[in-house]
Formats: C-alpha cells, structure tokens, sequence
C-alpha cells in the first residue's frame, strides 16, 4: 500500500512502482542523514564563531568602562557605566 501511494505521489509508472519508490526512499535517508550532518557543522561553526570572537567583545567592552569596573573582581559582560577616559589617557 506505502509502495503504490509514494508511487502515485511521485508520478511513477505502476510496473516497476517498488523499485522506485525503494530508490526514492534511500534517496530520502541519505538526504535526511545530509541534513542532520549540516545542522550538527552549522551549530558547531557557529559555536566556534562564538568562542572565536568573544575575546575582541571582550577587549572592546574593557577599553570602555572605567577603571573601577575593569579590576571590580565578578565577571561583568556589560558596563555599568560607558567611558572613553582609557582613550583620552592613551592621546
């Protein structure tokens, strides 16, 4: 019943409906297994994207708090308070 259904549905003659639907359905796993594959390498390029660039995050959030924020012990990914005193001093 599956056999001849995924044949109608595809448009295949009803003499050699199995084979083809066999070959439509490995078609179907190894395409679906494709996919899986490509989410599993997108997610792992895009956490790897995350780890790549957190440090230049890091290095431009500290040139803008001031210096109590950057020796404050604690972890802070945004400042309190914005400040270009550290550019100022560099100049």
């Amino acid at each position: 019943l599956r056999a001849s259904f995924l044949a109608e549905r595809l448009g295949l003659s009803p003499n050699n409906s199995a084979a083809s639907v066999r070959q439509v359905e490995g078609r179907h796993r190894r395409l679906r297994a494709f996919d899986m594959a490509g989410l599993v390498l997108t997610l792992a390029t895009f956490v790897f994207a995350i780890i790549w660039a957190f440090p230049l995050y890091w290095a431009m959030v500290t040139t803008l708090k001031p210096e109590y924020e950057v020796v404050q012990p604690g972890v802070r990914l945004w400042p309190e308070t914005f400040t270009l005193e550290a550019y100022a001093y560099v100049l």
